[in-house]
């Protein structure tokens, strides 16, 4: 009867030397960087692209899915590893920028500005503006109306000064600068 040493087991097996641990996995196994990886960066970047350019129109994950030749879980879990946030992530951020901008240099209406950026509804506008914004469109027009005529100074005396005569806007931008510790 012999003994026998036992053999590695299989995590054994697959790790990397010693050495090599602390390369990049691409640097130790070059097989990592196969034009499938390459491929794959290629296809995500084209539905990217697709999304930046159509995110106005009603534009589903299973285009862009589509557009990147994968299933619709294969293509929202790689683009989040490969982009850092999902698809559906940067479509809402795409559109919320879109209806920032028309609330700020249009006189549109919510619900206008709603199917110009390609939310379905004025309601949905609404929730993921205020989960972005913490306030509604309404507000967020307003606040920016306000500033901006601020900013012109063509705001009424009442915004820029206090009652009291000190510690309005415009005492807090005659202030000078306070300088940097050095």
């Amino acid at each position: 009867m012999s003994i026998s040493t036992p053999s590695p087991s299989a995590a054994t097996r697959t790790m990397p030397p010693p050495a090599l641990r602390s390369v990049p996995l691409a640097e130790a196994w070059p097989a990592l960087e196969s034009p499938r990886v390459d491929s794959r960066l290629r296809r995500l970047t084209a539905a990217r692209e697709m999304l930046r350019a159509r995110y106005f129109e009603a534009i589903t994950m299973h285009d862009l899915a589509a557009a990147a030749c994968m299933s619709l879980h294969h293509f929202m879990r790689c683009y989040a590893a490969q982009f850092g946030r999902s698809a559906h992530e940067e479509l809402i951020a795409l559109r919320i920028g879109l209806a920032e901008h028309l609330l700020t240099t249009t006189r549109m209406q919510v619900r206008q500005i709603a199917a110009a950026v390609g939310f379905e509804s004025r309601t949905t506008l609404f929730r993921h503006f205020i989960r972005h914004h913490q306030r509604s469109p309404e507000q967020y027009r307003r606040e920016q109306t306000r500033l901006d005529r601020i900013l012109r100074c063509d705001a009424p005396s009442s915004l820029l000064v206090r009652r009291g005569g000190e510690g309005g806007l415009l005492d807090a931008l005659r202030r000078p600068a306070l300088a940097m510790p050095a």
